[in-house]
């Protein structure tokens, strides 16, 4: 999406990483890099965490967010208005890059396993209805916080890929999602998907 912002019109917005950065997984989709091309597509102010995403315990986790830069950055977090983020699936398969051991421990991944995990959004992990994973995951991850996510007015979604279908339905189940952008096979996938369920009465 980035690569059809340039050029583009000026704008009067700030623009903030909503986690640390998970280049660990993949280059291609440090936060910080992806943020900055989009400020500087809209001539805006870019602002972004100076840390990785995950933290080995809760108390390094508190350090970090304490951290003058970090410090501010989670405050901006309650003004957000838009944000854009993808979505990553754990079920049925584990597609997310973040369930890499690069990213994450083996003992962390059976964690989110034993609590249903579906999908992720903005590091936050969430189970087939939509809610937050309770693991200790929750407190070492270094980004918004799901309540705070939960909040931004609107919320855009890029998502690509058949494999992804159980976990979108979960985040709009869990209203996450305002704007889905998704393809084609995905979109057909979905409805089928949601038209299989068992209706409520």
């Amino acid at each position: 999406m980035i690569n059809y912002l340039n050029p583009s019109q000026k704008v009067n917005a700030k623009f903030v990483t909503l986690h640390g950065s998970i280049a660990c997984c993949e280059n291609e989709l440090d936060v910080r890099t992806l943020v900055s091309r989009m400020a500087k597509a809209f001539f805006g102010e870019n602002y972004y965490l100076l840390t990785d995403a995950l933290m080995s315990s809760k108390e390094a986790s508190r350090i970090m967010k304490e951290e003058k830069n970090n410090q501010r950055v989670f405050e901006m977090f309650d003004h957000v208005t838009i944000s854009v983020s993808g979505i990553g699936s754990f079920y049925p398969t584990e597609e997310s890059v973040l369930a890499s051991p690069d990213f994450m421990s083996t003992e962390d991944l059976e964690m989110l396993k034993q609590e249903n995990v579906s999908g992720d959004i903005a590091l936050r992990f969430f189970d087939h209805d939509g809610q937050e994973c309770n693991t200790t995951l929750k407190e070492r991850m270094i980004s918004i916080s799901m309540e705070q996510f939960k909040k931004i007015n609107r919320k855009i979604s890029l998502v690509s890929g058949v494999s992804k279908a159980n976990a979108v339905l979960s985040a709009l189940k869990g209203g996450l999602v305002d704007v889905l952008i998704l393809d084609s096979n995905l979109a057909e996938a979905l409805l089928k998907l949601s038209e299989d369920m068992p209706s409520q009465k």
